[in-house]
């Protein structure tokens, strides 16, 4: 009986040693208890933990801009992240004392490790199974795309050891394009083959990073084209409306002036009128007057004695 209670303390002090972390969500490449081991300079296929890829189960959504949360947690709580608190507090050397971990990305589907940027970093993780947050880059790019998760451990609490989970993601963003430039993850790979398995503390992510969105280069697009079209719209129409003012406020000093040129020419012009009413007025009075008063007057006196004259010689 003592036999078999040393046997069964044993089997769990094992369990405990080998307990690390894995980044537990469904999507991840071959998702099992054994991709919490650290992969280290005598790991062969160490590449995203030697699994084949798309081989996990949908894929995680990134929204630009936002905060993405996700389960980093001891390998006995993959498929119940939400009690890895209480299943991996058996196991808390396993966290290895954090040194932080980071998110990369690529929108090739069969990548190599030249192929990820790194995207965003956290310098408190692991987080004793409790829910990472990453901070994601606004100009993140919509897209399908392969992402890593990977992680560097506290050389206090850990040999030269690197851990390393890929899987399937979607990226939800205004932004179109494709990301070219940014920092490289090959350049921060840690004790496999390869790569350098010094200064251990120095190449902690929370060391080497700062905490957050990283800085990354998109090309081929951008960010919404209205905004900047109804912005040069309008500074196109400052200007017409400038040149206007300008064009107007010229016509009025260049009209100004010839307004004083034009006045005399019409005041000449003008001037003639009284030259106009004497013509008319003398022409027509002299006209009128003695045509109309002699021709009437004569005509009627003489015409009327006569027959009067008559009458009385009738009547005597």
């Amino acid at each position: 009986m003592v036999a078999r209670t040393a046997l069964v303390a044993l089997a769990a002090l094992t369990v405990g040693a080998q307990a690390h972390q894995v980044f537990n969500h469904p999507s991840v490449w071959g998702l099992k208890t054994s991709l919490e081991n650290p992969l280290n300079q005598g790991t062969k296929n160490w590449f995203c933990a030697g699994q084949k890829p798309h081989t996990g189960k949908g894929k995680l959504q990134i929204r630009a801009g936002q905060t993405l949360s996700v389960p980093v947690t001891c390998g006995e709580a993959v498929g119940n992240p939400d009690n890895a608190v209480q299943i991996c507090s058996n196991d808390i050397n396993g966290f290895h004392g954090g040194g932080g971990c980071a998110l990369s990305i690529t929108s090739k589907q069969n990548p190599t490790i030249d192929d990820f940027t790194v995207f965003s970093v956290a310098a408190k993780c692991p987080d004793l199974g409790r829910k990472v947050p990453f901070q994601i880059p606004a100009n993140l790019p919509a897209g399908e795309y392969v992402c890593s998760w990977s992680w560097i451990p506290n050389p206090q609490n850990a040999a030269a050891e690197y851990y390393e989970n890929c899987f399937d993601c979607s990226v939800v963003s205004d932004v179109k394009g494709t990301v070219t430039g940014g920092i490289k993850l090959r350049d921060h790979v840690f004790g496999v083959p390869g790569f350098p398995s010094d200064n251990q503390e120095g190449r902690l992510y929370k060391n080497a990073f700062k905490n957050g969105a990283q800085k990354i280069e998109v090309s081929g697009g951008g960010a919404p084209v209205p905004p900047v079209t109804t912005q040069t719209g309008h500074s196109t129409r400052k200007p017409r409306s400038s040149s206007t003012k300008a064009h107007s406020s010229t016509k009025e000093h260049s009209s100004t002036k010839p307004t004083h040129t034009a006045e005399p020419t019409q005041e000449p012009t003008e001037n003639p009128e009284p030259t106009a009413e004497p013509t008319v007025e003398p022409t027509a009075e002299p006209t009128a007057e003695p045509t109309a008063e002699p021709t009437a007057e004569p005509t009627a006196e003489p015409t009327t004695p006569p027959k009067k004259c008559h009458k009385n010689k009738d009547r005597a």
